[in-house]
This record gives C-alpha cells, structure tokens and sequence, in this order.
C-alpha cells in the first residue's frame, strides 16, 4: 500500500524526493514484530529504487549513486 500511494504521489508531482535510511546496517537483533518491520522497510526500499529514476547513497556525507545521474 505504501509503494502504491506514493506512485500515485509521483504521478502527481513534477519532481518527487524520497529520504530514507538504511535499515539493515546496524547489526543488531531485534524482536520479532521489530524484525518484521525493519524487512518490510527493506522491500519498500527496494521496490521505491526499482521506480526510481536516480536513487543515491550519502555515506559519510558522500553521495554515491546506485542509479542514474548525481544532478
């Protein structure tokens, strides 16, 4: 539902800008329904890059492109 609604936003707007983090950086264990969570982050992420046009990485306040072209 959520990568449905913000389809339907993109379609709506002439530039849209997604922040998101990363959420399997971390290493830590977490309880089931918090594990559950953080996987189901994970997919909308995935599924947001693959509608993406550019999707970029700041690591360390570097930007590092995964897809299409730093503007």
């Amino acid at each position: 539902k959520i990568v449905t609604q913000i389809g339907v936003l993109a379609q709506e707007t002439e530039e849209l800008v997604i922040v998101t983090n990363n959420v399997f950086e971390d290493g830590i264990s977490y309880e089931e329904t918090t594990a559950e969570y953080i996987e189901a982050m994970g997919q909308v992420n995935e599924r947001l890059a693959a509608m993406a046009d550019t999707v970029i990485e700041v690591v360390a306040g570097i930007p590092v492109v995964w897809k299409g072209t730093l503007l």
